[in-house]
């Protein structure tokens, strides 16, 4: 009843301030003149450096997706924050009101007109317009490097860095002095791109087949499984309760093509469901190709469905040449794909300066405004983010990347298994997962000399501190939460490039780093939404910027997370680098830097990882564990066909209040059998007449609500539900003649511990046929005999003589008739005269009384063929099957 009232008033207020957007005051005053123009200051890549510099570019080279990014005004910006603020607060009518891309641009994106001038300015300078966002508050374009120069005055160069070549802008641009304070920055202009964070490797063949068996070892090295990590991370009860993303968008952003095989033979390898998968190319850009990043974009898009296994998954893609995974990631936002977004791409702050880590933050915020959680990779190179890809010492300074260093968005970190002496892997199961439980963790940190391998980690220099995040330095600390990523140890199973061509159990790419933290904790997000929606805790999925609530919950329910104490993301560096920077972010004397991991938040592991049952079902604030208990009824066995009812008790662990939602009733091989509602007295029940014929281990799992956490029935409560099946084989028999026999075999197969006795009967067999049927429980020879014909004796007296008896007895009768009426007459010679009449009657009926007939005969079975139903019968239970018998 709140969240409706709240829905309402919101509407209300949406209508009485809705003319005020659509009259939203102009910015651009003046008319826009290219002759008059001021520096944006900032808008040069740290990487354009002189001494990389290899001169112009051809003057006709085009540069294809060119953005135009509009600031806020400070009154827009004073609004959105204020409204980012009330959309997560319960108490206000604005809570969980997201805005659409169209209602985001009535308030905090540029008029209509202004959209007009800057778009014919645009034109004027001979530029080709691309597209202009949903939200007004950027405008794509293409043009030359010639138009570049004239219109914003500043020269696009070739540049070599790090042995790769790029353009840039030489200079910072120069705008008509009419979009002073409007136009943020421009991106486009070079193509120094987000590298994707991950850490991989290929591991040599084991085993006689050449193959990864198993997937654990007791020594040492294991591989994940899907399984393993849903084990791990306690994801197993949420599936168990039905929740697995199902009907929820997720979108992963990349800048390559994909094969769609890799993605098919990974789930099937894992015999998980189908991938509901869908791929779309960002407006304005072309279709990238298979691209170096094809190993980003599988573990991606494998290891997000691999937790949020039936969500709904988006793959936007990019070219580089139009912005690459920045622009996909801009078009996800702009048209407002799915409440999660995974981004495993990024650049460190210093890389990319101020003017980028502001104009991205804008672009997350609109996120944020429609209720979207972005999540991000924090980085594989330590403390030493700048340094991405390279060898110890480090050389960049103690950095973060961007957009994990962005505070609405949330920053994955990275852990490594520490199992001590426990015992934490077993043998494969049947999907390959083998983790036993949770395993302990530390921060991940596998740098050699050979290169960093290390969970990113510190404070940002662009970013002040939210005021969801505690300490004095008053800095953004990175990251926030932290799943698993080394791939040493132990790493993720990859299907790349058709690494899985010859089965799952073949694969020998494996694969680590922040950029498997990131899908895995956006899929325990979708699952989140799922959860959050189907308990009536929100109306539709979207929760914004998470990271509030995260730390909320460290405080108020700590079992949500696992809190990693050892570990660091330390590195060596080189003394004094780098010499520009400030002191407090150069290396210092003792040639290494980093932090190391401790109680409650660190910069190494933030909050620690998480356990995804206890986050999820105690999203909503403090709850009341339960107890579920189950019963069925009839006791079992029973015949199929039964009504079987399936009642689940669930029970506070303390208070007056009964849990409300929903029962899932599942087995532990069929998987969900039902589901039913709780009552007021915390009773739920499901009721079926047509459970198959199975060996059953039912439990019956509570999902929780607002106000109590989910829980199981324990110990699984064993039922069985009875039947057999019949069968018959050959289904055709042929008598040779009447009189001989057929035969055919029946099979009787239990099921669900059925051993009661079976009767048969055998309708629509011919005239004189018979069935006789097997003994044996499981059945045998079932056969049909026939009759043949013969010779019939008469039953009547005499015999074969009974006409000429009749015939006689005829006369003599009469006679006797014949004597009485004349009994007075004396005259002899009228009884001969009667006596000769009779006679002479009798010989006329003698034919009529059988005594000219031949002797009759027994048909037996008639030939032809004949539809014979064989019913096997057992108490209420019975089936049949059809024998086509055919009497020669």
């Amino acid at each position: 009843m709140r969240a409706s009232v709240r829905t309402m008033i919101a509407a209300l207020l949406l209508s009485a301030v809705g003319s005020a957007w659509a009259a939203q005051p102009d910015r651009i005053a003046a008319a826009i003149d290219n002759n008059q123009t001021v520096v944006l200051k900032g808008s040069v890549h740290p990487n354009a450096k002189a001494q990389f510099d290899r001169g112009l570019v051809d003057p006709s080279m085009r540069l294809e997706y060119i953005t135009l990014q509009i600031a806020p005004s400070p009154t827009q910006q004073a609004a959105l924050d204020k409204l980012l603020a009330e959309q997560q607060d319960s108490a206000s009518p604005n809570y969980h009101q997201w805005l659409t891309p169209e209602q985001f641009a009535d308030r905090f994106g540029m008029s209509r007109r202004d959209t007009a001038k800057i778009t014919n300015w645009l034109r004027s300078e001979g530029f080709t317009i691309v597209q202009v966002a949903r939200a007004r508050n950027w405008v794509a374009f293409s043009g030359t490097a010639a138009q570049v120069q004239s219109a914003l005055h500043t020269q696009i160069h070739r540049y070599v860095v790090d042995g790769e070549k790029h353009y840039a802008n030489a200079t910072n641009i120069s705008l008509p002095t009419a979009l002073a304070g409007i136009v943020m920055s421009v991106r486009g202009l070079n193509d120094f791109l987000w590298k994707s964070m991950v850490a991989r490797r290929m591991v040599p063949a084991q085993g006689a087949a050449g193959n990864l068996n198993a997937f654990y070892s007791s020594g040492g090295q294991n591989f994940l499984a899907p399984d393993d990590i849903a084990t791990i991370y306690d994801i197993k009860p949420l599936y168990a309760a039905g929740i697995d993303g199902a009907n929820i968008n997720l979108v992963i952003v990349g800048q390559t093509d994909i094969t769609l095989s890799d993605i098919t033979q990974f789930r099937s390898g894992f015999n998980l469901p189908a991938i509901n998968l869908q791929q779309t190319l960002a407006t304005g850009c072309v279709d990238p190709g298979t691209t170096g990043d094809l190993v980003e974009a599988d573990l991606d898009l494998e290891w997000s469905g691999a937790v949020a296994r039936n969500a709904n998954i988006i793959f936007v893609k990019c070219d580089a040449s139009h912005g690459g995974v920045f622009t996909s990631l801009q078009y996800a936002i702009d048209n407002n794909l799915a409440p999660a977004i995974s981004m495993s791409y990024g650049g460190c702050e210093p890389t990319n300066g101020q003017s980028v880590a502001t104009q991205t933050r804008t672009l997350i915020q609109q996120a944020n405004s429609s209720g979207i959680t972005f999540m991000a990779s924090a980085g594989d190179d330590g403390a030493a983010a700048c340094d991405f890809g390279g060898r110890p010492p480090a050389t960049g300074g103690l950095e973060v990347n961007l957009p994990a260093s962005v505070p609405e968005t949330t920053a994955l970190g990275g852990s490594e298994f520490n199992e001590g002496g426990g015992t934490y892997w077993g043998s494969n199961g049947p999907n390959f997962g083998s983790a036993l439980s949770y395993i302990p963790e530390e921060g991940w940190n596998d740098t050699s000399p050979s290169g960093f391998a290390s969970t990113g980690g510190g404070k940002s220099i662009y970013f002040s501190k939210p005021a969801w995040q505690s300490g004095g330095d008053g800095l953004r600390d990175v990251p926030d939460v932290t799943i698993t990523a080394s791939a040493d140890h132990d790493g993720y199973l990859l299907c790349t490039s058709g690494s899985c061509a010859n089965g799952i159990a073949n694969d020998t790419f494996i694969v680590g780093g922040t950029s498997a933290s990131s899908p895995v904790f956006a899929g325990i997000v979708a699952l989140l939404n799922e959860y959050l929606v189907k308990n009536g805790v929100i109306t539709k999925p979207g929760l914004s910027n998470i990271n509030p609530t995260l730390y909320r919950l460290a405080s108020s329910n700590p079992s949500a997370f696992h809190d990693i104490t050892t570990g660091n993301n330390i590195v060596p560096c080189t003394p004094g680098t780098p010499p520009t920077f400030p002191v407090a972010q150069q290396c210092p004397a003792g040639g290494q830097f980093g932090y190391s991991a401790g109680t409650g938040y660190d910069l190494v592991t933030g909050l620690g990882s998480v356990d995804a049952y206890n986050l999820v079902t105690g999203w909503n604030g403090s709850v009341i564990t339960t107890t579920t208990t189950l019963t069925i009824a009839p006791t079992s066995p029973v015949n199929f066909g039964t009504s079987v009812t399936l009642s689940a008790t669930v029970k506070a662990s303390s208070g007056t209040a009964t849990p409300t939602g929903t029962v899932t009733f599942n087995d532990a091989v069929l998987g969900k059998l039902g589901t039913g509602t709780l009552n007021s007295s915390g009773v739920a029940t499901f009721t079926s007449t047509t459970l198959k014929a199975a060996s059953y281990s039912i439990t019956a799992s509570y999902g929780g609500d607002t106000n109590f956490s989910g829980s199981t029935s324990s110990p699984a409560v064993p039922y069985q539900v009875q039947d057999f099946t019949l069968a018959v084989s050959p289904t055709t028999v042929t008598v040779t003649a009447p009189g001989q026999s057929g035969t055919t075999t029946v099979t009787i197969t239990p099921l669900g511990g059925f051993n009661a006795t079976i009767t048969y009967t055998c309708t629509g067999l011919p005239s004189e046929a018979t069935c006789t049927f097997p003994t044996a429980a499981t059945g045998g020879t079932l056969t049909i005999a026939t009759t043949a014909p013969s010779a019939r004796l008469d039953k009547a007296p005499l015999g074969r003589h009974r006409g000429l008896f009749y015939a006689l007895l005829l006369p003599g009768f009469l006679g006797l008739v014949v004597s009485a009426g004349n009994r007075k007459r004396t005259l002899r010679g009228g009884r001969l005269l009667a006596l000769i009449a009779v006679l002479a009657i009798s010989t006329l009926w003698m034919p009529a009384c059988g005594g000219g007939s031949t002797t009759p005969k027994n048909p037996g079975t008639p030939t032809g063929t004949s539809t014979v139903t064989v019913t096997a019968t057992a108490g209420s239970l019975n089936h049949t099957a059809t024998i086509t018998l055919t009497v020669q």
